[in-house]
């Protein structure tokens, strides 16, 4: 019981003790209801049984307890209720953020290779599934079984073999309970496993949807989300079949209790050691006594299925975040590469003892064919991923340098501006997508920094200006205005190192021209290393980095390289004549 209490609560239970201990409390005034009723009834039968009917006193005064009952009821549900729904509800709430937190600690690269539909699964579904553990499940299965002790040991001492006939089921049915717990968790976590699975394809299909209809795969023939849809169906029938007999097991042993002291007490009543009201009594405590014990087994086997939830989020949570602590970024701005080795998988490494220096406001360029390893580089120099083997510097001669790995992230992130290919934009207003590369950013420099991404002009021909929403991912604009705002929000940043990842490879001719002054006004007085397919874009860079296979094949001015009648020619004059 005090190893799910862990799983459940993520090893918080003190902040439940309270919602234990009201719940409890609250069970306890609820079953004492059934005694008030039983004494009204015993007084009322009283008459037709030998007894003497209640004087008009005798009534008030169980009117009165009656009264006296409600309040009491009324006042502790109102703490039980806080301390059940409110506190289970903050801690939550709690966890999510700080859940969200560690997640935005994490690696960038732990983030890319992650899947989104788990990431918020667990924030949103496995939250949620503790919620109701934590407000629902754990209240009613403590208190219900603090009321069945009490209830337990008060039969005893008034009647130890009526108690001992209606508990005499109860062991069994907690063995049944015990036994069956590996095999419930079992089938939870493929059930859930199933849900998740589920999900992923029907993000993939919605996603995916005008791909699907385009190539005709809509409905029966997207076989993958088909299948995951049909593993699911068989999954909670596997679930709800394969836990019924037990759960059906432990009702019968918790009913068999009140049917075998209705018997037992029958032999009582016959012998005169029980009266008739007695025995009435009995029967009726008995069978409201049955209710927690039920609500006790049911939970139970609830929890099994929610303590996946916790599995999950402990498994994000134990995921290392990005090491670094020091605050102190160095003043400097160049990027020194010293034997760096780095590989997706393990002995499969993407980059290969690359060494490099990228001075202060220079423009390098990296180039090569597909999977040479120019965007790993480039997150390497982001800090997205770790390094394998070596160490990237960064500083200057005159003030030092300091490993990037030993700085604090989100500092380190300040020297860093990056513009994608695949720009995401926030489901708001243009003015708030470009804002959010510096909240404290007012109106007139907003403006300003889209001026000079030149998307001003298509800007202010939006229904609303800048206060325009662009929807989710930036689906109103085109390609080339999502990354004008995103080039607008990096200007805004101001970072002294600009990262630019192939934006001009897929444009058309008007948007490269424009995309080529907004970078050109990025660029000012800035460090920039810039991956892009068109070499007649970056014949003007300081230095030019040719990648193959992982590894720097030539390095220098275009002019140098052209005369090194290397691979780099090669590529140069392939794409004169294309052109």
């Amino acid at each position: 019981m005090w190893q799910m209490l862990q799983e459940i609560t993520l090893g918080n239970v003190r902040h439940f003790y309270k919602s234990l201990f009201w719940s409890s409390v609250s069970e306890m005034v609820n079953f004492a209801g059934i005694f008030i009723v039983f004494v009204f009834c015993a007084k009322f039968l009283a008459p037709y049984l030998g007894g003497s009917a209640p004087s008009i006193f005798e009534l008030w005064v169980i009117c009165a307890i009656g009264f006296v009952y409600m309040a009491i009821s009324f006042l502790v549900a109102i703490p039980a209720y806080k301390n059940n729904y409110v506190s289970a509800y903050e801690q939550s709430a709690s966890g999510r953020l700080n859940l969200a937190e560690h997640i935005r600690r994490l690696p960038l690269g732990f983030l890319e290779r992650s899947n989104p539909a788990r990431l918020s699964h667990s924030l949103m579904k496995d939250f949620s599934n503790l919620e109701t553990a934590n407000s629902h499940l754990l209240p009613q299965m403590f208190g219900a079984l603090v009321v069945s002790f009490v209830v337990f040991i008060a039969l005893v001492c008034y009647h130890w073999q009526m108690a001992l006939s209606f508990f005499l089921c109860v062991p069994l049915a907690f063995i049944i309970l015990v036994c069956v717990r590996k095999l419930a968790k079992y089938l939870s976590d493929k059930h859930l496993s199933a849900i998740l699975n589920a999900s992923n394809h029907l993000n993939e299909y919605i996603d995916g949807i005008a791909t699907i209809k385009a190539h005709n795969m809509a409905g029966e023939k997207f076989a993958r989300l088909e299948k995951a849809f049909e593993n699911l169906r068989k999954e909670s029938i596997r679930i709800e079949v394969g836990l019924m007999p037990f759960a059906l097991a432990v009702l019968s042993c918790m009913g068999a209790g009140v049917g075998i002291m209705v018997l037992v007490g029958r032999e009582f009543l016959l012998n005169g050691d029980l009266s008739v009201i007695e025995y009435l009594g009995f029967i009726l405590i008995g069978s409201k006594a049955f209710v927690p014990l039920l609500t006790f087994s049911i939970n139970f086997l609830e929890l099994q299925y929610f303590s996946r939830s916790e599995k999950n989020i402990r498994e994000l949570l134990g995921e290392p975040q990005m090491s670094g602590s020091d605050t102190q970024i160095p003043k400097g701005n160049e990027i020194v590469l010293k034997n760096i080795s780095f590989g997706y998988e393990k002995d499969a490494p993407v980059l290969k003892n690359i060494s490099l220096a990228i001075p202060e406001r220079s423009s390098v360029a990296i180039v090569g064919k597909s999977g040479s390893g120019k965007s790993t580089l480039v997150k390497l120099i982001a800090r997205f991923y770790d390094m394998d083997r070596g160490v990237i510097e960064i500083g200057d001669a005159k003030n030092g340098y300091k490993n990037i790995a030993s700085l604090e992230p989100e500092a380190l992130m300040k020297k860093f501006s990056m513009v994608f290919q695949d720009v995401y934009l926030f489901a708001n207003s243009v003015e708030s997508n470009v804002a959010f590369g510096r909240e404290n950013a007012d109106k007139g420099e907003i403006l300003n920094a889209l001026k000079k991404a030149s998307a001003l002009e298509f800007v202010e021909a939006l229904p609303e200006g800048e206060k325009t929403p662009v929807g989710e991912g930036g689906s109103s604009l085109s390609g080339g205005e999502k990354q004008r705002i995103s080039i607008a929000r990096c200007i805004i940043k101001d970072s002294p190192i600009v990262l630019l990842d192939e934006i001009t490879s897929s444009l058309d001719v008007y948007n490269e021209f424009a995309m080529q002054q907004a970078i050109n006004e990025l660029a000012r007085d800035k460090s920039v290393i810039i991956i892009a397919h068109k070499l007649k874009s970056i014949i003007s860079c300081d230095k030019i980095v040719l990648l193959d296979n992982g590894e720097i094949k030539e390095c220098g001015t275009h002019e140098e390289l052209l005369k090194q009648n290397g691979f780099y020619k090669k590529m140069w004059e392939e794409e004169s004549k294309g052109a």
